[in-house]
């Protein structure tokens, strides 16, 4: 249980990353835009 719980940690640490690059990226390009 203790590895599965690892496991899913790192997971969702890993997808917030991604979400916050994804954010990022999106208000790079909002701001090219105008």
């Amino acid at each position: 249980e203790l590895i599965d719980l690892i496991t899913t940690q790192r997971g969702f640490e890993l997808n917030s990353q991604a979400v916050q690059a994804g954010d990022q990226l999106m208000q790079l390009i909002s701001n090219l835009r105008r």
